[in-house]
Formats: C-alpha cells, structure tokens, sequence
C-alpha cells in the first residue's frame, strides 16, 4: 500500500523522537529532510499558514464543491462567475462582506 507524504513524514518525525538521525529518517521515509527539520521545530504546514489567508472556511468550500457535484449532475454548466456570485452568497450569510476575488481563495 502507498503512502501518502504526510503519513511519512510523521513517521519520520516519530523515527528522529525515538533517536534516529535527522539524515537517516529522511532518506529512510523518502521525506526532505528540510521538511522534517521544519515539522520538527514545530512550524506550520504550507496548507496549514495557508488557511489564514483564506476568505472561506473548509467547511464552506466543501459546500461549494457539493453544490458544483450537484448542479453538473443536473446537467448545468456553470461559469466562473456563478462560483464566485455563491463564494459572495456564502461569505454575506457570514456577515463578511469580502469582494468577489477575495472569497475565490479556494487552493
């Protein structure tokens, strides 16, 4: 079974924990050894400092891409700025009032 990257840098972050070397966990997990060194003192994930910068919530764009399964589903083809017009419906119902090109932030 293959493994994706995060599980193997976990891996590697419990290897070093137990007394490997930084070097060897790497190489062993098929990890950067960079990108070990930056979970090991702790920093953010790239998607995780990401996050912060969004308008929309995971939550709000799983209902986005919900609402896209559907309306294909029923045969409409939608344009860039139906995404964008339910980004604004979404974020209004919020009480955030962000322009339509912030509350496309969906990476």
């Amino acid at each position: 079974m293959t493994r994706n990257r995060e599980e193997r840098l976990t891996d590697a972050v419990a290897a070093v924990t137990a007394g490997a070397s930084q070097r060897w966990a790497a190489k062993h997990h098929n990890v950067s050894r960079r990108t070990l060194e930056r979970r090991l003192q702790g920093k953010p994930t790239h998607a995780e400092s990401r996050q912060a910068l969004k308008v929309l919530t995971p939550t709000e764009e799983a209902s986005i891409v919900s609402w896209t399964l559907c309306q294909t589903r029923l045969g409409f083809g939608l344009k860039h700025s139906v995404f964008r017009l339910y980004a604004q419906r979404i974020l209004r119902a919020n009480g955030v009032y962000a322009t339509a090109s912030d509350a496309m932030l969906l990476d």
